[in-house]
């Protein structure tokens, strides 16, 4: 049978996903339970479809037609889903109980979820797989990678005699796997790579594994305190980003001592592929002060976010004024480390972000949530409907304010998670405990009208690209054929074009060209995907997709 090419000719249109002062939500939906119930994270896949993760404390919840039972309601019961873009539920799946305070998720170019986290007790499940607890008193970490269908491909554990905590999880474009966070025991072991305790707290701990789950490399920080990964992410050359936080008066990585300057200080630390340290940067003052989480973009500048309970934060020469007890920042450096620019914002009382994500245009989206009576960001006020509200809010790449908006009612709420997809689309998750929260004109009521109980939320925020805004000048057309196609296609671009970029759907950039008057460029990419085609001129950012299929 012959092969049927596509020739995709899509007028230029410049994607500038502005959502004004007004979201445009799209769905919101609720997960049904009876109990406490809370989701940790959120991502999307190259279908444009979604992952949640979270924990139930209600004896069952109800994902649309899907039910998941907890067999112990005196524990938490935690969960993966995966839903399609309008929402609803494909599959979802119970993990397992009990010692889990943290999950996270992530993707590979291929459309496999990675997911990690710790476990308690003698031992977790994951399909037919079972890892055993190194002590059942304490916390293991685990690693689990699904494919697209929910089953699990394979399943691995590391651990100690003590508590030992996975963060975060990320990849890179070549399908590697990466981990951060601490371990209390006397040793902790991967594989067959053994890290020993420096101190007589937690220390610090980056692994990398390949797509098979085999350990490559292990490294950790020398301190004399409880120091922690809490956030990582890579870049288009496949270097990688930890953010965190440490106690100890000073925290070495390999050759770059860090010096507490109070009480907890940020850390910021890059590394190379094969684990050397390429530089380490920390900031803090008297009081503590955290990195919680961190991405990069398609040029390999990095955006970091977290909370600050010192009066005063320095980021180079940017000093940064708490307004009360915990305040947010969000610091934008490029790849060298050097301090680009620094924002803050913050109320009286505590404020936390719980997640951080961009779009292909390079704005910086935050979720979390804020106790304050009211959250001043730049010349904007959200004002807090009652016990806890969650915020989001949209900077460009620039750090100027596009969007501010808080939601909530009258008891605590929590956004937790927070992701673009390739459209400009956000998808975002929490919880709330109120009695009801609404989206625009959605209203989501709670099982639990007593304001104790907290019910799961996930909701999607379109981007204002319509139909109309594709259609402009002949001139600016982009041209991409075969499209389809098995490996080789060519681009045809106007001659105002600057830079072609190719990345994957995780947003990494795979390939690019810088151009001058040329206006036709033939390509070979080799592995199976969705790829996106950015073609940069002086005023446009022209977006389209790309099919790779052998």
């Amino acid at each position: 049978m012959k092969q049927k090419k596509y020739i995709l000719t899509l007028a230029l249109f410049s994607y500038i996903v502005s959502f004004g002062q007004t979201p445009n939500w799209a769905w919101a939906k609720r997960v049904i339970g009876n109990n406490d119930d809370c989701s940790y994270g959120i991502i999307t896949d190259f279908e444009e479809n979604i992952y949640i993760t979270g924990a139930f404390k209600s004896d069952t919840i109800i994902l649309s037609n899907i039910t998941l039972i907890n067999t112990d309601t005196s524990s938490l019961c935690n969960f993966i889903a995966k839903c399609d873009p309008l929402g609803n539920i494909i599959w979802a799946k119970n993990i397992g109980l009990s010692g889990f305070h943290r999950l996270s998720l992530s993707s590979d170019a291929s459309g496999n979820i990675l997911l990690t986290g710790q476990y308690g007790g003698d031992s977790i499940i994951f399909d037919n797989i079972t890892l055993t607890n190194t002590d059942n008193s304490s916390c293991d970490i685990f690693i689990v990678k699904y494919n697209k269908f929910g089953n699990v491909l394979w399943a691995k554990s590391a651990g100690s005699d003590y508590i030992d905590e996975s963060a975060d999880i990320t990849t890179d474009s070549e399908n590697n796997i990466y981990i951060t966070g601490s371990f209390s025991g006397d040793s902790i072991t991967f594989d067959n790579d053994i890290l020993i305790n420096s101190g007589q707290s937690a220390d610090f701990f980056i692994t990398k594994y390949d797509s098979s789950g085999n350990v490559i490399w292990t490294k950790k920080a020398l301190g004399n305190n409880m120091d922690n990964g809490n956030g990582i992410t890579t870049d288009y050359n496949g270097n990688i980003y930890i953010t965190g936080n440490f106690f100890s008066s000073n925290i070495v990585f390999d050759s770059f001592s860090l010096s507490n300057s109070g009480f907890s200080d940020i850390c910021i630390v890059k590394y190379n592929t094969f684990g050397n340290v390429l530089w380490a940067k920390k900031y803090g003052s008297s009081n503590f002060d955290y990195g919680a989480n961190i991405i990069t973009d398609t040029y390999g500048n990095i955006y970091t976010t977290g909370i600050f309970e010192s009066p005063f934060i320095i980021f180079d020469s940017i000093t940064l004024t708490n307004l009360g007890l915990w305040d947010i920042y969000l610091l934008k450096c490029d790849s060298t480390g050097n301090v680009l620019w620094a924002k803050s914002f913050g109320g009286i009382d505590n404020e936390h972000c719980l997640d951080i994500t961009n779009d292909n245009l390079g704005n910086i989206f935050l979720t979390g949530w804020y106790d304050s009576p009211y959250l001043t960001i730049d010349n904007t006020i959200l004002y807090n409907a009652g016990e806890r509200d969650i915020f989001i809010v949209k900077f460009d790449t620039y750090g100027n304010v596009l969007l501010a908006k808080s939601f909530g009612g009258s008891g605590s709420d929590a956004g937790y998670g927070i992701v673009a997809d390739s459209y400009g689309n956000i998808y975002h998750t929490g919880r709330f405990a109120s009695s009801s929260i609404n989206f625009g004109a959605i209203d989501l009521a709670n099982t639990d009208t007593s304001g104790t109980m907290s019910d799961i939320f996930i909701a999607k925020i379109n981007s204002n690209v319509g139909v109309n805004e594709h259609i402009l000048k002949k001139e600016y057309s982009v041209t991409i054929f075969p499209n389809p196609t098995t490996k080789n296609f060519t681009i045809i671009v106007p001659s105002e074009t600057k830079e072609i970029l190719i990345l994957n759907y995780l947003g990494q950039v795979v390939q690019n060209t810088f151009v001058d008057k040329q206006t036709n460029f033939n390509f070979s990419l080799k592995n199976n995907g969705i790829y996106i085609i950015q073609t940069l001129t002086n005023k446009q950012n022209i977006i389209m997709k790309l099919i790779v299929t052998n």
